[in-house]
């Protein structure tokens, strides 16, 4: 089929392939994700038309060719694809994902294979978030979830000490291929997710829309966006040092994990730290980290949120906020996942969540708790027979 439309300020948007079941599903997805962007980058869509072609044979997924998207057949031909909802919500975000590109991308193109990371990370992030905090997406429930099985991907090579920085120099093309990896993308993608919370929502839109306005038409470096980062913290009244964080998170190999460590008496906190270990490295390297962190109690699951606390680059981290609170029947680091982070449950809470993860009503919070199970499991650090109890909500639609 062959079919076009126009938005209401005039741009002609087009779908070419071969399935029509799918026209109307996914000219409506490519509507509700340019409103998205245009918001959120704060620029109208700046070309005069977007295509999208679905090309039999493809090798990858999308390519972002400016105002003609190209994606490969196997996405709507597939009955897989077409049938599983968890396939369907990842072909939405592969849509989004190169629709994205045309303001971070084409819009303002990065200089040289050094940032191809840069790039791609940032498309795969603003695909998942519109999906999350776009209208006209409610009926996708699954992308924090496979954001997150994406983010795994990357911690599996991070252990294993396989993987390279995140951004690496590149001194010609030939070893442009090493850079498509789940280091570029998944990895990329959630340490920005992370820098992101770090400065907060008002700033990071804030300096992506003056290094888009300031570099439109034009290339730009990663250092380009970073100082227009730290200018637009600085409106709001904050500091960022731009050089110290890509130092500790783009130049650096390996995850960090972070463990509780409680003390108390007379039913309240004394005293919690946050251990942080590193796995991957060739020595412990520390990091920043901002996370919130759950205090939760009782058997209905109540979650008390210490938001936006930072774990300094050191051993152990002090948490104030948590001394002379309830003791808590559970204790979660990184809850929501914020940080490009492993969390470690300590014994009281796998106890508490083997009797009552059942009880829990949010199934991203479910399934946070099950993978980090997953991988005490794996590392010897929890027994067959408990590992039992969390292995089922690994699945993506438990309800």
């Amino acid at each position: 089929f062959f079919f076009k439309q126009k938005t209401a300020y005039e741009i002609s948007l087009g779908l070419v392939g071969s399935e029509m079941c799918i026209r109307d599903r996914y000219m409506l997805a490519t509507k509700n994700g340019m409103k998205f962007f245009e918001s959120f980058f704060g620029i109208k869509y700046p070309y005069s038309k977007y295509d999208q072609v679905f090309v039999p044979g493809m090798l990858f997924g999308g390519m972002e060719n400016v105002g003609c998207v190209t994606l490969t057949e196997m996405m709507i031909k597939s009955p897989i694809m077409m049938n599983m909802k968890f396939q369907h919500e990842q072909f939405i975000y592969s849509l989004l994902h190169e629709l994205s590109h045309h303001w971070f991308g084409d819009l303002v193109t990065l200089k040289w294979w050094d940032d191809l990371w840069l790039n791609e990370s940032f498309a795969s992030m603003m695909g998942y978030m519109c999906i999350e905090k776009g209208e006209g997406f409610e009926y996708l429930r699954l992308s924090s979830i496979q954001f997150n099985m994406q983010k795994y991907i990357a911690y599996g090579t991070d252990e294993r000490g396989a993987a390279h920085p995140i951004a690496m120099e590149m001194k010609n093309t030939g070893n442009t291929k090493d850079l498509f990896d789940n280091i570029t993308y998944n990895k990329g993608a959630a340490v920005l997710k992370h820098l992101y919370a770090t400065v907060g929502e008002a700033a990071f839109k804030m300096g992506i829309n003056i290094y888009l306005d300031q570099f439109k038409g034009s290339n730009a470096q990663l250092v380009d966006m970073l100082k227009c980062l730290e200018v637009a913290v600085e409106k709001q009244g904050g500091k960022f040092d731009v050089l110290y964080w890509a130092d500790q998170w783009l130049r650096s190999v390996g995850v960090n994990i972070l463990l509780p460590k409680m003390t108390c008496s007379d039913g309240i906190i004394t005293e919690l730290l946050v251990e942080q270990a590193s796995a991957g490295s060739p020595e412990e390297y520390y990091r920043t980290h901002c996370v919130d962190i759950a205090l939760i109690y009782g058997e209905e699951v109540k979650v008390v949120l210490l938001q936006n606390v930072t774990i300094d680059p050191t051993e152990l981290t002090l948490i104030e906020a948590a001394i002379g609170a309830p003791v808590p029947s559970a204790i979660v680091v990184n809850w929501g996942d914020k940080s490009y982070a492993i969390t470690q449950l300590d014994e009281m809470s796998v106890k508490f969540f083997k009797a009552n993860i059942s009880k829990m009503t949010d199934p991203y919070a479910r399934y946070l708790i099950a993978y980090s199970c997953s991988r005490m499991h794996n590392l010897n650090l929890l027994s067959h027979e408990d590992y039992a109890y969390f292995h089922p909500y690994l699945g993506l639609l438990t309800k």
